[in-house]
């Protein structure tokens, strides 16, 4: 209690010191708090990938530092099938079809990662997805070349991520793929299938790299 008291003085002191900055500081919390209140009302009354939400959500995309991600956050924890603690969402995040994407604890999508949920999307704990990485849980059908390919429906399949995984800038991640724990898919991979917990993978389409841990080949 007296060290609460002491913190409360000192503070108290040190804005009697800096006014200006005491009110500046003080103004920014009101800001947030302010916005993140009106965010909460307005989801309450707004249905999940209804195209006020597409238009609220690229809206949301585009404010930066850190009232950015609080805002973000609490737009996703309302939308998301499941948004585990501490998500951390950059700019220019876009995911279609919400309700089911599912995340674990300490996911961080970097910027412009577009997400597209046909079919179940399931990301583990401790994810780190690099900038414009796509992940698409469905494919258009185009076997019968009699049938023009936008007549012949999707193939939807569910994605699984699992725990500590790193998906590099630009990768591909198609439906029905499946990435074990611990591995690292390279920029520009296109992942279509499984891989096996802690592999590095890269290319088109991604091939196993070496495991971690194992040091790299030389040349």
């Amino acid at each position: 209690m007296a060290e609460s008291r002491r913190s409360l003085w000192k503070r108290a002191f040190w804005a009697l010191r800096h006014p200006f900055r005491a009110y500046r500081i003080l103004r920014r919390r009101l800001v947030y708090r302010m916005a993140l209140c009106r965010l909460r009302g307005r989801l309450r009354r707004l249905e999940v990938n209804s195209d006020e939400w597409l238009v609220l959500q690229e809206r949301l995309g585009g404010v930066g530092g850190e009232l950015g991600q609080a805002l973000r956050a609490v737009f996703y924890a309302h939308s998301l099938g499941r948004c585990g603690a501490g998500c951390r969402f950059q700019p220019g995040v876009v995911m279609i079809l919400p309700q089911r994407i599912e995340l674990g604890d300490d996911v961080r999508m970097n910027r412009g990662v577009y997400i597209v949920a046909q079919e179940k999307v399931s990301i583990g704990n401790h994810v780190l997805i690099g900038p414009y990485v796509h992940i698409n849980s469905g494919n258009h059908r185009f076997e019968d070349p009699t049938v023009p390919i936008v007549d012949q429906g999707k193939a939807l399949e569910p994605i699984i991520i699992e725990d500590d995984v790193w998906i590099a800038a630009h990768a591909v991640i198609t439906a029905g793929s499946r990435i074990g724990r611990g591995s690292v898919v390279m920029a520009g991979a296109v992942v279509s299938g499984t891989v096996e917990p802690y592999s590095v993978v890269g290319g088109v389409p991604a091939r196993l790299v070496r495991r971690r841990g194992e040091r790299p080949a030389m040349a």
